[in-house]
């Protein structure tokens, strides 16, 4: 009886699915990746918990600058995730994108749906907190603003 609970066993570990590892998160590295990998990973694990999950996921850089914020390690994921996303996520300057939203041009072998989307990206980039706004086109092939709504 106990070769028959062995081999039920070994078959279980066969088909038993691959986690995966998560890749420690360094400063530089894209935070919202990597913070959408991590909350799915995670999901299940109780809030007053998460830091202590979550610490090990980064690198000894990342760890002493949260750790240098002085949030405690037994917050719950309201008061983490907000205190990682302003150490780490960058958002560049809106000026900067505007320009380069202003100054693109549509190449000659590039579609209108293509332009457009070129342009949905600098947009949504320039405007991080505003992700309801953005570049469409019309009927006619004609690029203009709209929204969501």
């Amino acid at each position: 009886m106990d070769g028959d609970t062995n081999q039920t066993r070994s078959r279980t570990a066969l088909f038993r699915p691959a986690v995966p590892t998560l890749k420690a998160f360094s400063p530089g590295d894209d935070f919202a990746l990597w913070a959408v990998r991590v909350k799915k990973s995670l999901q299940n694990t109780p809030p007053e918990h998460l830091g202590q999950y979550l610490l090990p996921l980064l690198d000894d850089g990342a760890t002493r600058q949260f750790l240098a914020t002085g949030v405690p390690i037994l917050s719950g994921p309201d008061t983490i995730w907000p205190a990682l996303e302003e150490l780490f996520a960058r958002y560049d300057l809106v000026q900067a994108f505007l320009e380069n939203v202003l100054g693109q041009r549509q190449h000659l072998a590039e579609s209108v749906d293509e332009y457009a989307a070129c342009l949905r990206v600098l947009a949504t980039k320039a405007y991080p907190r505003h992700p309801k706004k953005f570049v469409t086109s019309t009927s006619w092939g004609v690029l203009r603003w709209g929204s969501l709504i």
